[in-house]
């Protein structure tokens, strides 16, 4: 936690969740639906299209949200645990931040139950943090290469969300791989995961930081002797 105070004296990390906060909340502010049908709304299921742009917006907010504070403080000489460590730390304070959107959005705009709104917190969390491991292995790798990784980082991670996309229209067998997009995972959270899919929803991210911390690792042992550039 104690990296948490450095979030107010830095103006890099503040335009960060400044931004986390703002786009998510314009997002639910086109959500909202006319205060004419806001009786109705509250008496009868509501429409899946709008309130559906809310939970996109907001997972892809998140996902580059991990993606900036991922590579913001990665050390240019060796990577540390303590980097993923803050990262984590100021992801989950933006979803502590970000919490009042789905509380409003589950008791004003959308009947859903309790726990969909628990799994797509815990879901868009711990997607930025894997997000956030990408970002740093990207970021020692170019730091230590000479190179500026910020391209890399976010090709990467918008082919992560959009390719898998593509297996949404798949025959049901094949469908599956859709899930490796974290759009096409909240997709399915907001229309009722199974339990299978919810497997697979909360697996693949953890297997994501996994392999992404092996990578860092080899990346460390690659450079270890050999001067930075």
């Amino acid at each position: 936690m104690r990296s948490f105070p450095r979030i107010f004296r830095d103006d890099e990390t503040l335009s960060s969740f400044a931004l986390l906060i703002l786009v998510p909340g314009v997002a639910l502010v086109f959500s909202m639906p006319s205060a004419t049908f806001v009786n109705e709304i509250l008496q009868s299921p509501l429409s899946r299209g709008t309130p559906l742009a809310f939970f996109v917006v907001y997972v892809l907010s998140f996902s580059f949200f991990g993606i900036n504070r991922g590579s913001a403080g990665v050390p240019l000489r060796q990577w540390r645990a303590q980097c993923l460590v803050q990262a984590a730390a100021h992801l989950f304070l933006g979803l502590l931040f970000t919490m009042p959107y789905l509380i409003y959005i589950r008791i004003i705009l959308l009947p859903l139950d309790r726990i969909v709104i628990v799994w797509i917190g815990a879901y868009s969390l711990i997607v930025s943090i894997f997000f956030a491991t990408i970002a740093q292995w990207l970021e020692a790798r170019g730091t230590r290469a000479g190179r500026d990784s910020g391209v890399a980082r976010y090709a990467i991670a918008a082919a992560i969300i959009a390719l898998p996309m593509a297996f949404h229209f798949a025959p049901p067998g094949v469908r599956l791989f859709s899930l490796l997009s974290p759009l096409s995972g909240m997709i399915r959270l907001y229309a009722g995961a199974s339990a299978a899919e919810l497997s697979v929803l909360f697996t693949i991210p953890p297997v994501g930081v996994l392999i992404a911390l092996l990578l860092i690792r080899r990346e460390s042992s690659r450079w270890s002797h050999v001067p930075l550039r």
